[in-house]
C-alpha cells in the first residue's frame, strides 16, 4: 500500500562567480527552468530505496540525494539501465538520523516532463509524489574545469526569480559534488568548492545547473549567472 507524501518542492534558479579568469563570467538573462528539490529526513537504522518512475514520454531524470546542509554528495544515479531512464538510489542505515535534499532535474534541455517520486524505507510502504521536471539553466566547464575555492552564486534580477538552487557536478551526471539553496543573499543561492571536502570540478559532466523554485509551468523566469 502506498502513501501520499507531504512535499514543500524547491525549485531554483542560478548564478555563479569565481575568481580565476579560465572560469570566470557572467550569464544574464538566462532561463530558470524548474529543477525540482525535496527536503526530507532519513530515519536512523532504516536503509531507503529513493526512486523515479512513471516518466511521460520522451522524459529522462538525474536523481541527485544530498547531504543537508553540506549539500554534499551522498548518492546520484542517472538511468536505471540502458533502456530505462528513469532514477533510482539506495541508501544503506546509518545509526543516526540524516536529513538531506532529493534533487531531479531533466538530462538534457528537451527530456524534461512528468514523473513520480517513490521514498521507500525497508519494510514499509513506498511514499510517492506526481512531479514535474525540467532541466535547469546548464552551464558547461568542462573544457576548463572548476578548482578550489572556485565560488557559484545566484543573483537575483529586475523582474526575475526570487529565489534559486545551484547545483554542480563533475565527472559523471548523478555525481554532484555541490548543492545549495540560499546560503547567498536572502533567498539566493551560494557555494564555494573546498579542498577540504575534494570539491574540485573535472571532466566531461563538469556542469553547474540553475532552476526556478517554482510549481508554474511556461515561460522561464529569468537569472543572471556570475
Amino acid at each position: 500500500m502506498m502513501r501520499r507524501m507531504s512535499l514543500f518542492p524547491l525549485i531554483s534558479v542560478l548564478a555563479y562567480t569565481t575568481a580565476l579568469a579560465t572560469t570566470g563570467g557572467r550569464d544574464s538573462n538566462v532561463p530558470a527552468t524548474r529543477i525540482y528539490t525535496y527536503a526530507t529526513t532519513l530515519l536512523p537504522n532504516v536503509g531507503y530505496t529513493i526512486r523515479t518512475f512513471g516518466l511521460s514520454t520522451g522524459a529522462d531524470t538525474v536523481l541527485h540525494v544530498q547531504s543537508y546542509p553540506s549539500g554534499l554528495y551522498l548518492a546520484g544515479n542517472d538511468d536505471v539501465s540502458g533502456l530505462d531512464l528513469s532514477s533510482s538510489v539506495y541508501i544503506s542505515s546509518s545509526s543516526s538520523s540524516r536529513q538531506v535534499w532529493i534533487v531531479v532535474r531533466a538530462y538534457s534541455a528537451g527530456s524534461g516532463g512528468a514523473a513520480t517520486l517513490g521514498i521507500k524505507p525497508d519494510g514499509q510502504s513506498e511514499s510517492i509524489q506526481a512531479f514535474y521536471f525540467e532541466s535547469g539553466y546548464e552551464r558547461d566547464l568542462s573544457a576548463t574545469g572548476a578548482p578550489y575555492q572556485t565560488e557559484f552564486m545566484g543573483v537575483e534580477q529586475q523582474g526575475g526569480t526570487p529565489d534559486a538552487v545551484i547545483l554542480v557536478t563533475s565527472d559523471d551526471p548523478a555525481h554532484a559534488i555541490a548543492f545549495d539553496d540560499d546560503d547567498g543573499i536572502d533567498t539566493m543561492p551560494w557555494v564555494r568548492l573546498t579542498q577540504a571536502n575534494g570539491q574540485v570540478c573535472t571532466g566531461a559532466f563538469c556542469r553547474v545547473y540553475i532552476g526556478r523554485r517554482t510549481q508554474t509551468t511556461g515561460a522561464p523566469d529569468q537569472i543572471t549567472l556570475v
